[in-house]
């Protein structure tokens, strides 16, 4: 009898533990979190964030887990740092048959990739996730977006394009993807300086939320119109329709982007003062390079109202405001250099007190880091010292000829018939911009990227001659820096000339070998080179042309 209540209790025991089976319990809850994901992700990343003990897991469940936690997050639109959770998930359902987990899995690996910078990994994921063909139509209207957005940011402007054209054709009963899909397609023909076509498509969207209450669509989309008028100079429809954007902005919005935009519209048809004032409304902005565009612009108006105090601040903050980030970086290491002397002071002044010749050793060595401290310390300063002289050139170069367009401008409209003096006058604004290349040529000629550009020309096989994506960033945001006031100038000359052809004419004005700058620019052959600088050719003053691609640099 007491064998068999001990036999019934142990089978007793067995049942409420089996029922109260972490296992189990972690099933249910991850199986509620999956319902809700799509209508209430924020309830579904509290959910899962419950569970804590991970070894209480299968294997299954845990991939699971995985992939449910960064989707979670990805729709809380909490930004990814690290791809070691959605790893579990990739490798648990990539050899498996659920292909619908599988693309997720690589869906959300794609999306971590995106998060850190790691375009390349996240365009291989997504290219997996469509791989494993999707049955939901919103998951693969998700991997043809950011496939498009991936393809976007390393300037594969058609592959971009198509991506977003699948996704229009996927969403012809869902109009607000298809409108994202719309919205994209048209900034892309607008980085290939497609105009017309790139107002088609803004159009297009503008006329599919007419019937809408989405305010921050349609001021979104206003907003791209108007900058779209804006680059052709079109200035009077683009503040048409920059004024509707900002009456569609929602109030709790910041609106510090479309400002900038009013700013601009407005600085181009000079009105100055109330650009100014939206220009500053527009320094709200926390993204350093927008308010650090924000105050070139203001230094160029200031300059052209003949506020040259009020510009040379203004350009001083623009400066401050592009150097901020590697100045940090810079007192960051010098603190530390300050922090290692004064440490080594104070050991030698104690062991001065007990070992004569080890203190004398100390002092040798404290010299010898003092001496090359100070000789670091002191290019470091001649190097600042001749960047700021090249930038002044600049500044003053700059102030030159905007008072020179002034006057072509009054010298027009004045004496119409007076050809010859327009002409000598259109002369030597050309010659102050060629001053301005010369002193911009010096003044890349300090950098790192330079470094970089003249040791691949040491490199005897052509095959050894590479360029990382990094570097090549780090060099186009060199030559960008160095060579602004140029580059600005000479697109004010001839505004079809596209980013690429700018860079083109930097790196043909440095003397840059032709292989070096199919490298810099990612083309794979010097033909499509040669089609460019005809193109060139045709749009630039033959002056400013031969003083580009013959005259040799200084």
């Amino acid at each position: 009898m007491h064998k068999i209540i001990i036999l019934y209790s142990f089978f007793v025991g067995s049942i409420i533990w089996t029922s109260c089976s972490p296992y189990q319990t972690n099933a249910k809850v991850l199986t509620r979190a999956d319902s809700l994901m799509e209508t209430q992700p924020d309830s579904a990343l509290n959910l899962l964030k419950r569970i804590k003990q991970s070894e209480s897991f299968n294997k299954s469940d845990y991939a699971l887990y995985a992939l449910l936690f960064t989707q979670a997050l990805d729709k809380n639109y909490i930004e990814h740092t690290s791809d070691s959770l959605i790893s579990i998930a990739v490798n648990y359902y990539q050899h498996g048959t659920d292909k619908n987990k599988q693309a997720k899995a690589f869906f959300y690996l794609g999306r971590v990739y995106q998060d850190t910078g790691n375009f390349l990994g996240a365009i291989e994921a997504y290219l997996k996730s469509i791989d494993a063909t999707p049955s939901s139509e919103d998951l693969l209207t998700l991997i043809y977006d950011n496939l498009a957005t991936c393809y976007k940011s390393q300037r594969l402007y058609n592959k971009a394009k198509q991506m977003f054209w699948k996704s229009h054709q996927l969403n012809n009963k869902r109009p607000k993807e298809k409108l994202y899909a719309i919205r994209g397609i048209a900034s892309i023909y607008a980085l290939q300086d497609s105009t017309q076509m790139a107002l088609n498509y803004y159009l297009k969207a503008l006329s599919m939320l007419r019937n809408t209450n989405d305010s921050t669509w349609m001021s979104a989309i206003l907003c791209d119109i108007a900058r779209t008028y804006e680059t052709i100079g079109m200035h009077k429809e683009a503040e048409g329709y920059i004024n509707q954007s900002i009456e569609y902005t929602p109030k709790n919005e910041n609106a510090s982007a479309i400002y900038f935009w009013k700013g601009e519209i407005l600085y181009g048809l000079l009105a100055y003062d109330s650009a100014s004032y939206y220009l500053k409304k527009a320094t709200e902005s926390s993204d350093l390079y927008t308010q650090a565009s924000i105050y070139r612009t203001l230094y160029q108006l200031h300059t052209e109202k003949g506020n040259y105090q009020q510009a040379i601040q203004y350009n001083d903050t623009a400066l401050l405001l592009s150097d901020s980030l590697q100045n940090l970086l810079h007192h960051s290491q010098l603190e530390d250099i300050l922090k290692e002397h004064s440490i080594e002071i104070y050991k030698q002044e104690l062991t001065n007190k007990h070992q004569k010749r080890i203190a004398t050793l100390i002092i040798g060595t404290l010299a010898v880091l003092l001496l090359i401290t100070s000789l670091t310390v002191y290019f470091c300063v001649v190097n600042k010292k001749t960047k700021l002289q090249l930038k002044l050139q600049i500044i003053k170069h700059q102030t030159e000829s905007t008072l020179f367009k002034n006057k072509l401008r009054h010298l027009i409209r004045v004496h119409q018939n007076d050809e010859v003096e327009k002409e000598n006058m259109h002369n030597k604004h050309i010659q102050l911009w060629a001053q301005m290349i010369d002193v911009s040529a010096k003044l890349f000629e300090t950098t790192i990227s330079h470094q970089k550009l003249s040791a691949l020309e040491t490199i005897k096989f052509k095959q050894e001659k590479k360029l990382t994506i990094e570097e090549i960033n780090l060099i186009i945001l060199d030559l960008n820096k160095a060579f602004n006031t140029p580059s600005s100038i000479l697109s004010d000359m001839c505004p079809r000339l596209t980013s690429d052809d700018l860079l083109y004419c930097m790196l043909s004005y440095l003397k840059t070998p032709t292989n070096t700058i199919c490298l810099c620019m990612r083309i794979g052959s010097t033909q499509a080179l040669t089609q460019r600088k005809h193109r060139i050719k045709k749009q630039l003053d033959s002056a400013v042309f031969s003083y580009i691609f013959e005259a040799k640099a200084t």
